[in-house]
């Protein structure tokens, strides 16, 4: 395993500045440090000629995401870029939190395409810069919950003392609550009265609409507090309307990508498998040229069927992102640190204890893929490798893919 400790060292160390010093057990901060100097003597372009070179040996045949080129070397990569600040991990942490811009607003556009150029020229997150010959396609990092009851039983679940804010759970939540004179707000209510056929005395009671408001006009001007997120009906048409969102959103994004980076795929979100909701799969089936997914509840026995079905509701190929063998790791004495695993996981059946027992239960799972024509690349996780199943990934997409 000592080439995939390295791989994952190799990633680390742009964001590492640590002295040459001998390194405390466990701390991989200061072994990338440690390695890049002693190795490599801080000559990037050394470091990555040893990365395409064992990673070629390896069979694999591209990077993933926040790889950094070096002059001279030609290697394929996924990078990935910011939409929107939408992401469920800023909600989820104390660096800011999600938001979710009106995707109808005129200016969304402008300053949608404007981002995407920036992010095309340069990687925001690593500040290097892109070479358009080596990128295969672009991935959307910015993935919200898109299931709306999921999201808002995690905001219930929240603490309020580690730095999460308050706000919308969802871009449905968000639309509902803009103000009379949003293109959203518009785009919602007037979903909404298409739906329900124009029946006011039906909607009332499910929205708790008060009696004041009479008419689908003032509909328009309410702010929606009285509504009960978690009502089964809510919630119901709320999955409906949040495609239509999504439609938007990643019409206008993979538009973008297309004009400023034209020869790349559009990889678009890496949608969480148990969180795909069939409206926004249609939606990214409209525009994405792959379906990008991060298999979750890992299974070695059965891999590929949510894949599968999502292929089919998409009626796009799937990408599987960020997958990796999946063992409990060894952490400081005394302890066990889990890597890959989830405590919804069993570990008989889903981790190893051991690298040899991981490495089968991941061949297990790359053996299920491969017997599937729907999934056309496996992306390796930590941002090291990217194995594409399919040899003629290319030759396929050509057949599939939207024309710009």
């Amino acid at each position: 395993m000592k080439f995939e400790s390295e791989l994952l060292i190799l990633t680390m160390i742009l964001w590492t500045t640590a002295p040459h010093r001998p390194c405390r057990t466990y701390d991989t901060a200061c072994a990338a440090a440690d390695l890049f100097q002693t190795k490599y003597r801080r000559n990037w372009t050394a470091a990555t000629e040893y990365f395409v070179a064992r990673s070629k040996e390896w069979g694999f045949n591209s990077a993933g995401y926040e790889f950094i080129t070096a002059p001279g070397i030609s290697w394929p990569y996924f990078p990935d870029l910011f939409v929107t600040n939408a992401s469920h991990i800023f909600a989820r942490s104390a660096f800011g939190s999600a938001s979710f811009p009106d995707v109808f607003a005129g200016d969304f556009v402008a300053v949608t395409d404007r981002r995407v150029a920036e992010w095309c020229a340069r990687d925001q997150h690593i500040d290097a810069a892109r070479v358009p010959r080596n990128v295969v396609g672009s991935y959307f990092e910015d993935q919200p919950i898109w299931d709306v009851s999921s999201a808002r039983m995690l905001s219930l679940a929240l603490d309020p003392n580690t730095g999460n804010v308050s706000g919308p759970t969802d871009w449905e939540d968000a639309m509902r609550t803009l103000p009379e004179s949003a293109p959203g707000k518009h785009a919602y209510v007037a979903w909404l009265k298409q739906r329900y056929g124009g029946d006011l005395s039906t909607v009332r009671p499910i929205y708790s609409l008060p009696s004041s408001v009479k008419t689908w006009v003032e509909v328009e001007m309410w702010d929606f507090h009285t509504v009960n997120g978690l009502q089964s009906t809510v919630v119901a048409d709320d999955n409906e309307f949040i495609g239509v969102v999504a439609d938007q959103l990643f019409g206008v994004a993979a538009g973008a990508v297309r004009r400023h980076d034209p020869r790349a795929l559009v990889l678009g979100q890496r949608f969480i498998s148990h969180d795909a909701p069939t409206s926004v799969l249609q939606a990214a089936g409209r525009h994405f040229d792959v379906i990008s997914v991060q298999p979750s509840i890992f299974s070695p026995e059965s891999p590929d069927q949510a894949l599968v079905n999502i292929s089919k509701t998409s009626e796009r190929p799937v990408m599987v992102a960020d997958q990796s063998s999946h063992y409990v790791e060894p952490g400081p004495p005394g302890t066990l640190q889990p890597s890959g695993c989830t405590p919804l996981q069993s570990e008989s059946t889903q981790c190893a204890r051991y690298g040899t027992a991981a490495g089968a239960l991941y061949a297990a799972f790359l053996s299920g893929l491969r017997s599937r024509s729907e999934i056309v690349g496996v992306s390796y996780d930590a941002q090291s490798c990217a194995l594409m199943i399919m040899k003629n990934l290319w030759k396929r997409l050509a057949s599939t893919s939207i024309s710009n």
